[in-house]
């Protein structure tokens, strides 16, 4: 089994969905006699027949069809090996571009990007200020490489993890009728009016 190449693996998986030499070798962009000995010297490393030939179509033996989630996973560990070491060598040097709203960019995220600048000296860093809409609107059109924001109710492909609970705080003259109050439910805020930021 040291013998087995990646390329083997491949063509061996795509073979048995399409139940094809002849379409997997289109598939693969390959010409069918070099999958077919890719196939067959796959074989002769495995010890055993993995497919069935009937004229056109290939079926699994039973020993093709054990093989084949066993060949799958040891693909999908090869691309997530070196995925894992293009994403160390993106780290080595770079560049991570970060946009987060207004309070977030100046408050908590200067201190966060102090600490990643000294682990990763050699990644270049910037930051865009902008608003909540904006923020998701980077990320999706992949113009910044991550987002700093409140967790959106809009059908969005991004992926949102939460970091942490924030809260409203609303600021009301010591004369207001809620200036003693620890906690102010939102009917009786918008009772009052209000000065809040856009959008």
């Amino acid at each position: 089994m040291n013998n087995i190449s990646r390329r083997q693996l491949q063509f061996f998986v795509v073979a048995a969905e399409v139940s094809s030499f002849a379409e997997a070798s289109q598939l693969l962009n390959v010409t069918p006699p070099a999958l077919s000995s890719a196939i067959k010297n796959l074989e002769d490393e495995i010890g055993g027949k993995l497919f069935e030939r009937r004229q056109r179509r290939v079926t699994l033996t039973p020993e093709g069809q054990y093989f084949l989630p066993v060949a799958k996973n040891l693909l999908r560990e090869w691309e997530d090996s070196l995925d894992k070491l293009q994403q160390r060598m993106t780290l080595e040097r770079g560049s991570l571009t970060v946009a987060a709203m207004p309070s977030f960019a100046s408050h908590a995220l200067p201190p966060c990007l102090a600490v990643f600048q000294q682990q990763h000296p050699n990644i270049n860093l910037s930051v865009r200020d902008v608003v909540m809409e904006d923020v998701i609107d980077l990320v999706e059109r992949q113009q910044v490489d991550m987002g700093l924001t409140f967790q959106s109710d809009r059908p969005s492909n991004t992926r949102f993890t939460p970091l942490f609970n924030d809260t409203f705080i609303a600021v009301v003259a010591p004369h207001h009728p809620c200036a003693t109050q620890g906690k102010i439910d939102l009917a009786t805020l918008l009772a009052s009016p209000l000065i809040t930021l856009n959008r």
